[in-house]
């Protein structure tokens, strides 16, 4: 089955924690990642993969010596990405426990955590866990991209989720909207 039907279907299935009607774009995964190198030794995190659209633009990135890991709480995404990346980490938890998921892994502090989680439209108190718990993690000058939904930029949710992310980080921005995306999105960056 391909990713775009899985997607659907898991959507379909659980529209609470699957909150796209589709996989993010090439061009948001772009978006996502530019400017941001990794060497030997360095690490990066990835928080709700779903299907992989972000996955598979980390993968060049993925030199020798450097780890990746994914964090995904839906089971069946976690089935599916380990079958359709079966040299990468994925563990099924969440983005609020990232200090001990990479505690448990000899991890010490990720140079990048790329969220394709729809953190303007969770909880307030687990976007805040996110959000703090990340910036901890962080390595010095580490990258933090998040991407918003360009329909939540007026609300309440991503008012606060920019509002956090000043807060957590030494530097904030926000990109261009992408608009070769389902729906347009802006990416936020936080720099520790």
């Amino acid at each position: 089955m391909g990713a775009l039907l899985f997607f659907i279907g898991q959507f379909v299935r659980h529209p609470g924690r699957v909150a796209a009607i589709a996989p993010s774009s090439q061009r948001l995964a772009s978006a996502m990642l530019e400017g941001i190198a990794l060497a030997p030794g360095d690490a990066i995190v990835e928080y709700g993969p779903g299907t992989g659209s972000f996955t598979r633009a980390i993968q060049p990135l993925l030199k020798e010596g450097v780890r990746y890991v994914g964090i995904e709480r839906n089971d069946s995404f976690v089935t599916y990405l380990r079958q359709q990346f079966p040299a990468l980490e994925f563990v099924a938890g969440s983005a609020a426990d990232v200090e001990t998921i990479l505690a448990e892994r000899g991890i010490r502090r990720p140079r990048a955590v790329i969220s394709g989680l729809p953190l303007a439209s969770m909880p307030r108190a687990l976007r805040v866990a996110i959000v703090e718990a990340t910036s901890r993690a962080l390595a010095g000058g580490g990258e933090f991209r998040q991407f918003s939904y360009v329909h939540f930029y007026p609300f309440p949710g991503g008012r606060d989720l920019r509002a956090l992310m000043r807060g957590a980080f030494t530097e904030f921005t926000v990109s261009r909207p992408v608009l070769r995306n389902v729906p347009p999105a802006f990416v936020y960056g936080g720099r520790n």
